[in-house]
């Protein structure tokens, strides 16, 4: 009878102290292993080729040219000066975020889950697992692509158009992508 009075009293203890528990400072600690550098710099490097194309553009605008060399380059070089600002910077937002969107038990569970050997395992992974999305994702976006714009052809070609979409438009993009 002890034993069975002493099991719910620390069962109960247990329960009492994660219900106490500041959501905050478990959403904090959520975001502080899951958006690390080694994370964000990954996800930076998989939009390396869409950076240095968008500043090749902003140069065109001023009619410099750039080649894709200098453009890959400084890209990087912007990638990795902000990276550690970044991640600075997204803690106190993404906390806040955390809490407002999650119970504080949910948030309680995914701290402890993350603090386990398997969550620490999931998270040593993330930076490689960002880097096989973005590999997946650019094959699957060809071929979706592909498809996507054949039938956004077949549209403009029916006149078949976003609702609103003004006549200037409608007649730019059929002049566009005539035959």
């Amino acid at each position: 009878m002890i034993k069975t009075f002493s099991k719910l009293v620390l069962a109960f203890s247990i329960l009492a102290g994660s219900a106490q528990a500041d959501p905050y400072e478990d959403a904090r600690r959520i975001v502080e292993l899951t958006v690390t550098e080694e994370l964000f710099a990954t996800m930076m490097s998989t939009m390396g080729s869409l950076m240095a194309g968008n500043i090749q553009n902003e140069f065109t605008k001023i009619d410099k040219e750039m080649s894709d060399t200098a453009a890959d380059t400084l890209a990087f070089m912007i990638s990795n000066e902000m990276t550690k600002e970044m991640v600075q910077a997204m803690i106190e937002p993404m906390s806040e975020a955390y809490v407002a969107n999650h119970s504080p038990q949910a948030l309680a569970a995914y701290r402890a889950f993350l603090e386990t050997p398997e969550g620490q395992e999931i998270l040593a992974l993330s930076p490689a697992m960002v880097s096989e999305g973005a590999i997946i994702g650019e094959k699957v976006g060809e071929t979706v692509a592909t498809s996507g714009g054949q039938r956004v052809m077949l549209s403009i070609q029916e006149g078949i158009w976003p609702p609103g979409t003004p006549k200037t438009v409608q007649r730019e993009l059929k002049k566009l992508f005539k035959d």
